[in-house]
């Protein structure tokens, strides 16, 4: 007999949980990467990013202008 483990994200997974927490980290993966591009826009005109960016699924941002609003579609979308 042999003992067979496995492990997400370094974390030690029972084999009847691997598809739950595979796609657990899979979406966090995605969260981060959307949080990230809407951290990382920058308005043209006033060269600000956005601030106070937090939630998850009902992600909120302050932006100084309809421009930086532009970006961060142009930058998500």
């Amino acid at each position: 007999m042999f003992k067979l483990d496995f492990k997400v994200n370094g974390c030690r997974v029972p084999a009847n949980r691997v598809g739950d927490e595979f796609a657990a980290a899979v979406k966090q993966s995605v969260q981060d990467q959307v949080l990230q591009r809407i951290r990382s826009a920058r308005c043209p005109v006033h060269h600000r990013v956005p601030s106070n960016v937090r939630g998850w699924p009902n992600v909120r941002f302050d932006v100084c202008c309809d421009a930086l609003k532009a970006a961060l579609g142009r930058v998500i979308g």
